[in-house]
């Protein structure tokens, strides 16, 4: 007899050679084991990896016939934008007043302004210590140029003198020479008449020669002293000499007082005063006496990099933003740089290039901008050019 035990615990089924039977269950001595279970979770996983393929092969089968290929353009990237670091500043430039090239260790009396004044073309800036020599010394070459000038009055007055005296020189000859005339006719009748001798008469033609050759030196004479009156050239010497002595002081006047001019340190045109580099009472350095620049023209000085020169052209808008502008200022490309340089103008970026290659751009502002950045010289500013 074989004993079959099912995973039904109420029943127990026993086969006797062909034929069935069932007694109800009895208690054994032997424990039940369950029967081992499928595990249905390993057969499921690869039939879903299976379908999820499947279907997604389908889908991009089914994609690509129902959207026919078509060949697109390429796309043309713009380039970027030019763009640069630059500076406001004057169209006159910030220059710095120096000190004369011999100032003779000059130092300054007084200053006449003070940072931030506007100042006229002209007006004195400051005024250095060695104005009170030079003061005396023009008031010395005055002094000297009126001497001269009262010595070539005497020698042109002797001039006219003496062509008076001569004048008259040359009357009194010509009465002499009447006078030995009228002696030689009478005496030349007497002789005739027996009357006079022979030495007479030739004392008076005698008389009479001497008075003709006067008569003609005192007319050369005055001639001479007419000619030099009309003709400089033909002045006497003394004449010529103290011309040349006024000359001289002239030109010795016009020394000091250009030394003296030297004393007084004025601007060159009108604009305003920047910063000053030396105080009363110092010596100009070589840095000069201060900063000046027009402000009622500005422009803002750009570094553009080389590789982008060619795309920068004469009158392109150009927009000017910085940190301290509410909005962009409008400008034009006024002049383009020549020359390839390194580039002086930086950002804060630790990160950016400072051996860069530039050129300079400068870019005119009109009168409104010029107006808003006048305060602002050496403000730094980005610049876009647009294209």
């Amino acid at each position: 007899m074989l004993d079959i035990v099912t995973d039904q615990p109420a029943f127990r089924t026993s086969f006797v050679a062909d034929r069935p039977k069932t007694v109800p269950d009895e208690p054994t001595t032997r424990p039940l084991l369950p029967p081992p279970r499928q595990k249905r979770g390993r057969v499921v996983v690869p039939v879903l990896v299976f379908v999820a393929a499947a279907a997604a092969s389908g889908a991009l089968y089914w994609s690509t016939q129902s959207k026919p290929a078509s060949s697109h353009a390429p796309i043309e990237v713009a380039p970027p934008a030019v763009v640069g670091l630059g500076a406001i500043e004057p169209v006159s430039a910030i220059i710095a007043i120096a000190a004369p090239v011999s100032p003779d260790t000059a130092r300054i009396a007084e200053l006449k302004i003070g940072e931030g004044d506007i100042v006229a073309r002209g007006q004195i800036l400051a005024v250095l210590d060695t104005a009170l020599k030079l003061r005396a010394q023009v008031a010395a070459a005055e002094a000297q140029v009126a001497l001269r000038q009262l010595a070539l009055q005497r020698s042109a007055r002797d001039l006219d003198y003496t062509t008076e005296q001569r004048r008259a020189a040359l009357e009194r000859a010509r009465a002499e020479l009447d006078t030995s005339k009228a002696e030689y006719d009478r005496q030349q009748d007497l002789a005739e008449r027996s009357v006079a001798t022979a030495s007479n008469l030739e004392k008076k033609r005698r008389d009479l020669a001497v008075a003709t050759a006067t008569v003609r030196e005192m007319e050369a004479a005055v001639r001479q002293s007419e000619a030099r009156t009309e003709a400089p050239a033909l002045e006497p010497i003394d004449l010529a000499y103290a011309r040349l002595e006024l000359r001289s002081s002239e030109a010795e006047l016009g020394v000091a007082k250009a030394s003296l001019e030297q004393a007084y340190l004025r601007a060159p045109s009108d604009g305003r005063v920047f910063r000053l580099l030396a105080r009363a009472g110092e010596k100009i350095g070589a840095d000069g006496l201060l900063e000046f620049g027009d402000t009622r023209h500005m422009r803002a000085v750009v570094e553009v990099y080389q590789t982008d020169a060619d795309r920068v052209r004469l009158g392109q808008h150009v927009l000017l933003m910085a940190d301290s502008l509410r909005e962009p200022l409008d400008g034009r490309v006024t002049w383009i740089g020549a020359i390839v340089k390194r580039q002086s103008v930086t950002n804060n970026d630790p990160a950016t290039a400072t051996d860069a290659r530039v050129i300079t751009v400068h870019v005119g502002l009109d009168e409104a901008g010029s107006a808003r950045v006048a305060d602002l010289s050496r403000l730094q500013v980005r610049a876009r050019f647009v294209p």
